[in-house]
């Protein structure tokens, strides 16, 4: 790269030169991973002088959705999951109609993963495609059905909860192992990737 004033690399997620301050990788702008979660991600601003002096300066980018890591016990992280639209519905002083389009998009998801959960517990499937009851219910809650003076009504709570019940029952009759199979999951992805990188597709 001798002929060039500034090499700009691609790919690594994480800012860093590559032997000199002019051939570098800029890091991607969020976080894809939750090796990143502590990363403070960043753009890259190279700047050329007449004299062809480079001159390198970043810029710290704050995401609008951050990505956090949660850790402990099943209780634990269930608690967050379970509260965390009580309190975004307890926020005062809103911008009312951006924050009930969050509020209802974030309600939607906590009913989503529950469905999910129970699929998987019950029949070790991840199912993206939704019944139509199931989309019913979900396009309702989106679509701002159970929201009422910019506070989520009882009925959502009890929704809620219901599923939290089947999620737990279904968790206890799951025969789903304890820890994935972490070999058979090393093959499929040496697989996809194999298929990827030979133009097979998915």
């Amino acid at each position: 790269f001798d002929g060039f004033d500034y090499v700009a690399l691609g790919h690594i997620h994480r800012p860093q030169n590559c032997g000199s301050e002019r051939i570098r990788y800029c890091g991607t702008p969020l976080k894809y991973s939750f090796s990143e979660s502590k990363d403070i991600k960043s753009v890259t601003v190279g700047e050329l002088s007449e004299d062809r002096q480079l001159t390198i300066r970043t810029v710290p980018l704050t995401p609008l959705h951050d990505m956090v890591e949660l850790k402990g016990s099943y209780n634990e992280l269930m608690n967050s999951l379970h509260t965390v639209v009580r309190d975004y519905d307890r926020i005062g002083k809103r911008n009312h109609k951006k924050d009930d389009n969050h509020l209802n998009k974030h309600a939607m998801h906590l009913v989503r993963l529950f469905m999910m959960g129970i699929d998987i517990l019950e029949r070790g499937e991840i199912r993206t495609h939704r019944s139509e009851g199931d989309l019913h219910l979900l396009r309702s809650i989106r679509g701002g059905e159970f929201m009422k003076e910019n506070v989520l009504v009882p009925e959502f709570y009890e929704i809620v909860t219901d599923y939290e019940r089947r999620f737990l029952e279904a968790e206890k009759g799951s025969r789903l192992p304890d820890n994935p199979d972490m070999e058979q999951v090393e093959r499929f992805v040496e697989s996809v990737n194999r298929r990827v990188v030979m133009g097979g597709g998915l």
